[in-house]
C-alpha cells in the first residue's frame, strides 16, 4: 500500500487505518475513508485484509493484478529488497528511544500548533499501542531518516562534529505534505523536529 500511494505522490491519496463498528444489529464490520484527488470516499470490510485490497482497488484505478500491481510493486521474499527491508528494521529499532523521546515532546507542540502535519498517508501504525497523533507523528518522522542513509550512527557522528547539524524538509517530509502545510508551518515543523534531534544525539 505504502509502495502503491508513494508512486502516485503527485496525486492526493490517503488511506485510513480501518475501525471496527457496530450496527443495530450487532454485526461489526471495518469502516475506512480513503481519498483521491480531494474525494472522500468510504469503504466497509468484513475484515483489514479485504479493506486493503478494496482501497488498493481504487488507488490503481482497476482491480489489482500481475500486470498493475505485483509486476510493479511486490517482489519474491528471498530478494535484495527483502534483506534491505530487514536491515532498515533493524536500524529503525535502533531509533526506539529517540522515537519515543521525540513523541514525548511532540505532545505540547501539536498543543500549540494546529491542525497537526498529517505525515501518515498510509494509515500505518507501528502496533496497537501507537494511537496518538504524536506517536504516528513520531514513528513517520524515523522512518523518514532510515529511508535516507541516517541510521542511528550516522546521526551520532553528524551531531558530534557539527553540534548545529541541520536536515532538509525533503528529508524529513514527503513533498506532498509539504505542499498541503505550506512554506511557513513546513519551516516551524522542520525548526521543531531538528532541534530534538540535535538535543538527542549531541547527549549521546
Amino acid at each position: 500500500m505504502e509502495a502503491v500511494i508513494s508512486h502516485a505522490e503527485t496525486h492526493e491519496a490517503v488511506y485510513v487505518r480501518p475501525a471496527i463498528v457496530a450496527d443495530d444489529s450487532k454485526e461489526a464490520f471495518y469502516s475506512t475513508n480513503v481519498t483521491i484527488n480531494g474525494s472522500t470516499q468510504n469503504i466497509t470490510s468484513k475484515n483489514q485484509a479485504e479493506s486493503l485490497h478494496q482501497a488498493l482497488e481504487l488507488f490503481l484505478g482497476a482491480p489489482p493484478s500481475y500486470e498493475n500491481f505485483v509486476k510493479k510493486f511486490c517482489f519474491p521474499s528471498f530478494s535484495q529488497e527483502t534483506k534491505q527491508s530487514k536491515y532498515q528494521l533493524r536500524k529503525l529499532e535502533e531509533l526506539y528511544f529517540f522515537e519515543r523521546y521525540f513523541a514525548a515532546n511532540c505532545k505540547a507542540f501539536f498543543g500549540a500548533l494546529r491542525p497537526i502535519p498529517d505525515t501518515n498517508l498510509w494509515g500505518e501504525i507501528r502496533s496497537k499501542s501507537c494511537k496518538e497523533e504524536c506517536d504516528v507523528f513520531a514513528y513517520r518522522i524515523c522512518k523518514a531518516l532510515i529511508f535516507n542513509g541516517l541510521y542511528a550512527e550516522k546521526l551520532r557522528v553528524a551531531y558530534k562534529d557539527n553540534i548545529q547539524h541541520m536536515l532538509r524538509a525533503e528529508i524529513l517530509l514527503p513533498s506532498s505534505i509539504v505542499e498541503k502545510m505550506g512554506e511557513d508551518k513546513t519551516e516551524v515543523v522542520v525548526r521543531f523536529c531538528n532541534e530534538k534531534l540535535q538535543n538527542f544525539f549531541v547527549q549521546m
